[in-house]
């Protein structure tokens, strides 16, 4: 995700991130943040139900009835509730995290509506079930925010229209005397689930705008320090070398696992580069290098990194690009050679490249791998003029 500054932090935290993709990377990042804490919910939650019943009585009276049926209920309902926590432990997107959390509330509200059914449950007020109903709310600070406040809407009303339904003669007395503490819950939860996510984006741009600052820090240095030493740059080329770029992947690898985001890498190889060299001598060859370096560097974004990792050998690295746009990148390059760059020399020198496009996933996750991969795909095509990517 293309990181905000700290002075800018605000307009992501108040009107939200500008691009839909941010707005998934963020919530990716939260929800794995997050989901360590979702098996401490349930329990409290399953605990707080279990007190309501005991506090009504409904939980001493099947007792003392011997009821099987409703023994049978509670036990189905207690192991329904360590599935879903199981489940909800292995999502990684948090679409689906918020779908299940939907779900968890509009289940939770049912069973409230069935529970207020009962005749000895016409005394217990809203307030006092919605409080005992809180743990369950905590879910709603996982949703995005009028996500949550939609679900409290229709499930909270269809719970209470479906208690008081039941019970025609109290339906009137329910909205004279509960409707305003109820609506005033429903407020105070709505303030609080703002407030939560309004802090959840303001510590994840804060942490960003760090970071993007450190990053330029660390990048000033690195520029200063490239002036008295070659170590980082190829001799030839100007450019960056592969010690360079292999420190430049690492921390986009590492920030890729941190944000969620993505990182691809582009490799181009000449064809016939050996022989082109043997004809015209290692000169016209070294020159051919260099026009091939600077081509390439007006092609691509400035957040990328060129660096010649072999000798007739280039690789681009690609922060927060996607196969499909690291694809589209290599597609624009391919095609820039093939009618702008190779047209310059005779057909008879047989020039041109082959291009390779990696991106990280859940199997590739280290740049030797991504390279490896690159390589591999790169390597299925002989012909002069090839593009693939790893699978």
């Amino acid at each position: 995700m293309q990181q905000p500054p700290v002075s800018q932090a605000w307009k992501s935290v108040f009107l939200g991130f500008p691009l839909p993709s941010q707005e998934r990377q963020f919530s990716n990042f939260q929800w794995q943040q997050q989901r360590r804490f979702l098996a401490w919910v349930q329990l409290v939650y399953c605990g707080c139900i279990l007190g309501f019943l005991l506090f009504t009585g409904l939980l001493l009276e099947g007792w003392q009835q011997a009821n099987w049926q409703a023994s049978l209920g509670l036990a189905c309902w207690l192991l329904s509730q360590l599935i879903l926590t199981w489940c909800s432990l292995q999502i990684v997107k948090a679409r689906v995290a918020h779908c299940l959390f939907a779900v968890l509330t509009l289940q939770h509200f049912v069973l409230m509506a069935v529970l207020m059914s009962s005749e000895s449950l016409l005394s217990i007020s809203a307030p006092s079930w919605l409080v005992f109903s809180l743990p369950v709310l905590l879910m709603l600070f996982y949703m995005p925010f009028f996500l949550a406040l939609l679900v409290l809407l229709v499930a909270s009303s269809y719970s209470f229209v479906a208690a008081s339904s039941l019970h025609i003669e109290t339906q009137s007395d329910w909205f004279n005397s509960e409707l305003v503490n109820t609506s005033l819950i429903y407020a105070l939860l709505a303030l609080l689930i703002g407030l939560s996510h309004n802090l959840r984006r303001f510590r994840y741009t804060y942490e960003q705008g760090i970071d993007l600052c450190n990053d330029k820090a660390e990048v000033s240095a690195g520029a200063s320090s490239l002036e008295h030493s070659s170590s980082d740059t190829d001799e030839l080329t100007g450019y960056a070398n592969f010690v360079r770029f292999r420190q430049f992947s690492e921390i986009e690898i590492e920030r890729s696992s941190r944000y969620q985001n993505a990182y691809s890498i582009l490799l181009i190889n000449v064809n016939h580069f050996s022989v082109y060299r043997d004809k015209l001598g290692s000169d016209d060859a070294n020159q051919l290098l260099v026009k091939l370096a600077n081509f390439l560097q007006s092609k691509i974004r400035k957040v990328d990194l060129l660096a010649r990792c072999d000798n007739d050998q280039f690789v681009i690295g690609l922060p927060e690009s996607s196969l499909y746009q690291a694809l589209d990148t290599a597609e624009r390059v391919h095609d820039a050679l093939n009618s702008e760059f190779w047209e310059m020399f005779p057909d008879d020198l047989d020039l041109g490249s082959r291009l390779g496009v990696a991106c990280i996933d859940g199997t590739t996750n280290t740049i030797d791998q991504l390279m490896a991969k690159a390589e591999n795909a790169m390597n299925n095509h002989r012909s002069a003029s090839a593009l693939s990517y790893g699978r």
